[in-house]
Order: structure tokens, then C-alpha cells, then sequence
């Protein structure tokens, strides 16, 4: 499969999310009157088209633009990744959609007229440790769109099932070894034999490497205290 938007490009836009959000919340700070604009009525057709479309968990996204969000996902071990956005509630635009569509996005929905939506991910970051606690993120997806604004949905909920009380003390050091020496196969290994997440990898390596950093960087698995 082609990644029609990398994780690189994804990830740059993470940054005009934000710089976009602060913008608005200047504006909302200011006292301005106007003459609201008041759209259209949109069409039950097109109503229907756009709930049939909108997810409740990325499982239910187009395999293409869940197979995106993961590949971003990927770089922040112990961070919850939230999409969000024309993705998550159906409004989006892909290239195989019909211009009839892309006409109604922009009459009745006040889109701008794109050949296809690109992807909008937020990553809340804390200056503290993040700690795995599947209630605490589930917590966090229903208190985030009055942050952001939008319908959101954790992209990597199944990854924060991960349990490294399951690896024994003594395993620490094969598994730094492994990190250090960069068998990644071996990590797999310790994985699968430990049950350290409920999936079973045997050959996907990138997200089970990104996660064991993570453990090693935050004091889940350490050298021998002797």
C-alpha cells in the first residue's frame, strides 16, 4: 500500500493544528460583532452520505486512512494520538469521490474545494512521565473535542495495553541488549513470549521497538542495579 501522505508531512501539520487553534482562541477572546453566516441547508442526501461515513473508533476508518493515522501514531510511544476532524466525522474528500460531492462540501458545508482531506492528528503532551492507564485515555477522548473542537478518536487505543510488569527482571538485560544491538527480531521475541500487548507480531517491527525506547527511556525495563 502507498502512503499517500507521509508520516513526516502528517506530522508538520500537527503544527498548524495548533498555531491554527491558538488562533482561534485569540479571536474568541476579542469582542467582535457581526452578521453571523448562516449556511444552507444541506440536503438529506448528502446528511445521510456524510453520517454513513463518520467513525467511532479508527477501526471503523477506511483501511487506507487507518493504516495513515497508525504509521503516525508509531512515533509517540506512550502518547495518546488522536485524529480528528473531516476523517473522524465524515466530511472528508478522497480522490475517488465524485466532483458532485466535492461541489456540496463547499455549498452547504463551507469546505474549500481540495481533491482530497488530509489527515488532522493531535498529540497531547504533558511535561510529566505519561503513564499506560487504558481508563485515563478513554477519560481523555471524551474530554478533548472541548479542547480541539472537533469529534475526536484514540488512534492507538489497542497499543496502550501494553504491560511491561509482565516482563521478569531478569529479562531487562536482554532486552537493553537487544535495543542496544538493534535485534529487533529479538525484541519481537520477548514480546510474544511474555505477552507484553494482547497482539502477536512476527514481523513488524517499527511500533514494538518505538515502544521498548519508550520503556527503556522512562524506567519500565533498566540495567541491573548491581
Amino acid at each position: 500500500m502507498v502512503l499517500k501522505h507521509s508520516p513526516s508531512l502528517i506530522i508538520a501539520q500537527m503544527q498548524q493544528n495548533f498555531d491554527a487553534a491558538e488562533w482561534r482562541r485569540q479571536k474568541s477572546s476579542q469582542e467582535i460583532y457581526y452578521t453571523p453566516y448562516v449556511r444552507p441547508q444541506v440536503p438529506e442526501e448528502w446528511a445521510n452520505f456524510v453520517e454513513a461515513r463518520r467513525v467511532n473508533s479508527v477501526k471503523g476508518m477506511p483501511k487506507d486512512a487507518r493504516w495513515a493515522y497508525e504509521q503516525v501514531a508509531r512515533y509517540f510511544p506512550g502518547y495518546p494520538v488522536l485524529a480528528f476532524g473531516s476523517r473522524v466525522v465524515g466530511d472528508y474528500v478522497d480522490a475517488m469521490d465524485s466532483d458532485e460531492w466535492r461541489e456540496a462540501r463547499v455549498r452547504y458545508l463551507g469546505k474549500r474545494w481540495v481533491i482530497e482531506s488530509d489527515y488532522d492528528v493531535f498529540v497531547p503532551f504533558s511535561r510529566e512521565v505519561p503513564k499506560i492507564d487504558v481508563g485515563a485515555q478513554v477519560d481523555l477522548v471524551t474530554q478533548l473535542p472541548r479542547i480541539v473542537g472537533y469529534s475526536t478518536v484514540l488512534v492507538n487505543q489497542d497499543e496502550f495495553l501494553w504491560d511491561f510488569s509482565k516482563l521478569p527482571r531478569e529479562e531487562h538485560a536482554r532486552a537493553i541488549a537487544a535495543l542496544d544491538c538493534l535485534d529487533h527480531q529479538a525484541l519481537l521475541q520477548i514480546h510474544n513470549d511474555y505477552k507484553l500487548s494482547p497482539h502477536r507480531y512476527c514481523c513488524d517491527t517499527l511500533g514494538v521497538v518505538a515502544w521498548f525506547r519508550w520503556a527503556r527511556f522512562v524506567g519500565l525495563i533498566r540495567e541491573s542495579d548491581g
